[in-house]
């Protein structure tokens, strides 16, 4: 019986991952399983196919696939195993951070693939353990861990804005970690308090930032610091998308009060004749556009309106469509949004 030439066998592997890749195919996933078949296949299909995992299904929502994943890439096999360009991060257990076994594999895991780590989706409990609580120094750990990623080109926290302050009071405030990546393209972060002049600062530092993504933020209508007055932190931006629920949403609306002009959203929407004289306030042409993505609660869910975003947008995120999914202006109009199956629900 006549076989198929290697080359052949290896070519039909690579076209198992689709063209548009999402950030790391979930172990439910057909692809990752067909790879995992191939890999007990033959000699041939196996490092191919395990190479191939290695790159594009580096999916850990749990301790346990963290801690395999990390056996496979300390096994001293001789042959070095690609890094992924995608992960995604979900192995603490029981919305609990304070776990110094895993956050030490995860500090492991950061430094040997970092240095080519270029999309990291996370869903962390961060805000489960405050930096006073924290008698064993494990949120310096992580943060160092995060700051060392400074090849990544997009990034999405699940949860809340990649709270990793170290310091007990406001007066040492520290700068969002994600400042710190020169490459960052793509930002979504969850719940984040947007009139607060180190996130604006941070903005403006991200030279190469064009999508930001605020699911739920907080004081859109608040004035931002005098100080920040005439500070394009927005000069980079192309996009910035609010997600939110369409009941939020009309809440939203109702906050904006006196001194809205001088506010997150009031600096860059259009609902003014902007007086071209009164500043040096850019045209708004060089503006970002503005959207909202309203997501649509089922009635079962009307009280999980947090997790229903949180899940809707780490979805979208690992699969690689959130930047591009269309929105409606910021206007009193919204687009709702149909929640999609949670393909990796057990």
């Amino acid at each position: 019986m006549p076989q198929l030439p290697a080359e052949i066998i290896l070519h039909v592997l690579e076209c198992l991952i689709p063209p548009a890749a999402p950030v790391a195919l979930s172990p439910r996933d057909p692809v990752t399983q067909t790879l995992m078949s191939f890999t007990l296949a033959s000699r041939l299909t196996h490092q191919a196919a395990k190479r191939l995992l290695f790159k594009h299904c580096i999916y850990l929502d749990s301790d346990r696939r963290l801690d395999h994943v990390l056996s496979q890439l300390n096994a001293g096999d001789g042959e070095r195993q690609p890094e992924p360009v995608g992960l995604f991060l979900a192995p603490f257990p029981y919305c609990n951070l304070e776990e110094p076994c895993v956050i030490k594999r995860v500090d492991q895991l950061l430094s040997h693939i970092g240095g080519n780590l270029r999309r990291l989706v996370i869903d962390i409990p961060l805000r489960s353990l405050h930096p006073d609580e924290d008698e064993q120094r494990l949120r310096k750990i992580l943060r160092a861990a995060f700051v060392r990623l400074t090849r990544l080109e997009e990034f999405c926290s699940v949860r809340d804005e990649l709270y990793l302050d170290t310091k007990e009071t406001d007066d040492e405030s520290e700068p969002p970690v994600w400042s710190f990546w020169p490459h960052l393209k793509r930002l979504a972060l969850y719940n984040v308090s947007v009139e607060e002049p180190g996130f604006l600062q941070a903005l403006r530092q991200c030279s190469n930032l064009t999508h930001l993504f605020l699911t739920r933020p907080d004081c859109l209508w608040e004035p931002i610091d005098p100080a920040l007055k005439g500070i394009t932190w927005w000069s980079s931006l192309q996009r910035i998308v609010i997600v939110n629920t369409a009941k939020d949403y009309e809440l939203e609306l109702q906050r904006c009060g006196p001194g809205w002009k001088t506010s997150f959203l009031g600096q860059i929407t259009c609902f003014e004749d902007t007086d071209a004289a009164e500043s040096n306030t850019p045209t708004l042409k060089a503006m970002p556009s503005l959207d909202y993505i309203s997501v649509k609660v089922p009635p079962d869910l009307e009280d999980d309106m947090i997790d229903t975003c949180q899940e809707w947008v780490c979805q979208h995120a690992v699969a690689g469509t959130l930047w591009d999914i269309s929105g409606a202006s910021f206007t009193r109009e919204h687009r709702e949004v149909e929640l999609p199956v949670d393909e990796h629900s057990s």
